[in-house]
């Protein structure tokens, strides 16, 4: 039986993916490539690009990408098999019945999940259209957001999808439907506005429904699937993530409908949490785009503790945070409906340092007494125990003295009761926060690398030398792995065929290949190689400085820590 790579290579040979695409998008030619509206979501600037060299389209907003293949499945919604046999028929190319299976089962979650919305935004008209307008939702923006209903009739739905061809096994797999005491697959969700849940790359992963005649609880999210995560998931990442990567800075709200509206009303940068705790995974999705985050949380004891909470995440990540506080207890969405978005920037102008924000915080619960204000101060030492630098801390101090009335010795006494023995006498907290700085900057530079190695620079092997196959993290590991076995095998380098790869891999490997060949130029690659040496040096010293440290005692022990410290700083200097 033919390769099922031989059978997609020979329809990009017979079928031209500007022409094809173009029966479905206006483009316009632009340099060596085609640009148009992306059809997979509402935008008012072309960010939808084909590329006729690499036989791809991309999509700059919504993250959607692929070959001719996967551009007519998500456009008309059909199984992978399905698309390949109408290009066959397209390009004369006799297609077997037995194809291989392959990675597909990932496909079929994703294309039941299309469909369940489609579903679900047909059913949205009358009073549930009417509450999203309510909510200041435009008819433009329903349509972009691909927002819907599901009504009393939880069983509809299922004998839908099955008309649609689809299996059981497999829509029961999404996490969007159960199995009731009778036997009957049933959806999750009934009387509820239903909201797509995106990943980066535009793809509908799970939904979450809002309640809509008062069942508890509010909002209700699809169980955990091949596909979907909900505690890896940040909603709107897909169309805000280069508005993010652009300001370096991510704003976190509670709401779905928050985060909609700011999107709408220029706050471009902006996702929220599925209605769980901020976690370590959500840091690591935001520290890919995002140096600070600003955390827009409930002004209750909940979105305080949950904010406190996030804050010491992101410590953790070297991700600085700053609290966004609502006076009048608005959310963010009836802030801007009320006093416009305006009255929004000011807040997140006038965000909270965490620290002032925990004290502040804390004494709002004293009752004055003196018992319950040591409590408060007590909560705030021990957030200032988390800070590296002895400097900022005692800057912390004089500030905390001026709104406390207590005086600035007493105050480093209890910090030096927490956290002197341990700054002085063991610097792992120190190798930890850098480190994970030090694996961002890698994790960078990796992806320049894979880039480079993709487009065929003629720096590779100058890259292995410096960083080996097994050196490279996931996913470039797998990508850059099977772009050698291309080469090897003398094939020309071409990710759209990687059908072996799972569909993230399989996206950042086609993301990378469609990027601009410029960003990868030799003085560049280059730069990053050097650069590259570098890192990998300081971070050989400092482990080797670290293990030496935990077997050293008093002096040979707090020079070895001065000698750690200054390279430290030479690190983050840098």
């Amino acid at each position: 039986m033919r390769d099922l790579r031989e059978i997609v290579e020979e329809i990009h040979s017979k079928i031209d993916i500007v022409d094809f695409i173009g029966k479905y998008v206006k483009l316009k030619k632009q340099g060596s490539n085609y640009v148009g509206l992306c059809p997979f979501h509402q935008e008012k600037t072309p960010s939808f690009v084909v590329s006729p060299t690499k036989q791809l389209y991309h999509c700059f907003g919504c993250g959607a990408s692929g070959d001719i293949v996967t551009f007519l499945m998500k456009i008309e919604n059909m199984s992978f098999k399905d698309a390949l046999k109408q290009l066959g028929d397209i390009a004369g190319i006799e297609i077997p019945n037995n194809l291989p299976k392959e990675n597909f089962d990932r496909e079929i979650l994703y294309a039941i999940n299309e469909e369940t919305k489609n579903y679900f935004v047909e059913n949205l008209k009358g009073k549930p259209f009417e509450y999203l307008v309510k909510r200041g939702l435009s008819d433009q923006s329903i349509k972009t957001y691909q927002l819907g209903f599901i009504g009393e009739d939880n069983r509809g739905i299922y004998d839908y999808l099955l008309s649609k061809g689809f299996k059981r096994e497999d829509i029961l797999k999404t996490g969007n439907f159960r199995v009731d005491n009778s036997g009957n697959v049933v959806s999750y969700f009934y009387n509820r506005i239903m909201i797509p849940i995106f990943d980066l790359n535009g793809k509908i992963i799970g939904f979450s429904g809002r309640s809509f005649a008062d069942q508890e609880p509010k909002y209700l999210n699809s169980i955990d699937s091949p596909i979907f995560k909900k505690g890896e998931v940040l909603y709107l990442m897909n169309f805000s993530k280069d508005y993010i990567r652009e300001k370096k800075e991510a704003i976190i709200v509670e709401g779905y409908f928050d985060a909609i509206i700011l999107f709408e009303n220029g706050i471009k940068n902006v996702v929220s949490t599925m209605g769980t705790a901020f976690t370590e995974q959500h840091a690591k999705l935001i520290k890919r785009f995002a140096s600070k985050v600003y955390f827009f949380f409930d002004n209750d004891i909940g979105g305080r503790n949950g904010a406190e909470r996030a804050v010491e995440i992101c410590n953790k990540f070297d991700l600085t945070s700053l609290i966004v506080i609502a006076e009048n207890n608005l959310d963010p969405d009836e802030i801007i409906l009320h006093e416009g978005t305006g009255a929004v920037m000011n807040l997140i102008k006038d965000a909270k340092d965490p620290v002032f924000f925990i004290l502040d915080f804390e004494l709002s619960k004293s009752d004055g007494t003196l018992q319950t204000k040591n409590s408060a101060i007590q909560k705030v030492i021990e957030a200032l125990s988390k800070i590296d630098s002895k400097t900022l801390v005692y800057e912390y101090i004089k500030e905390i003295s001026l709104k406390t009335k207590i005086e600035e010795r007493f105050l480093i006494d209890a910090y030096n009761k927490i956290a002197g023995k341990n700054k002085s006498s063991n610097p792992s907290k120190d190798l930890v926060n850098l480190t994970s700085r030090i694996r961002n900057k890698i994790y960078q530079i990796q992806e320049v690398f894979t880039q480079a190695i993709l487009q065929n620079s003629p720096l590779i092997n100058e890259i292995l030398k410096v960083c080996p196959i097994a050196e490279f993290d996931e996913p470039f590991r797998k990508i850059v792995t099977t772009a050698l076995k291309d080469m090897e095998d003398g094939s020309v380098v071409n990710p759209p065929n990687w059908f072996e790869l799972d569909q993230e891999t399989y996206n950042k490997a086609v993301e990378l290949y469609m990027r601009d060949e410029f960003l990868v130029r030799e003085e560049s690659i280059e730069e990053h190689i050097e650069s590259y040496k570098d890192i990998k040096i300081y971070e050989a010293k400092l482990n080797a400085l670290y293990n030496e440290i935990q077997n050293l005692e008093g002096e040979e022990k707090i020079e070895k820590m001065r000698e750690f410290n200054i390279l430290l700083k030479q690190y983050k200097g840098r």
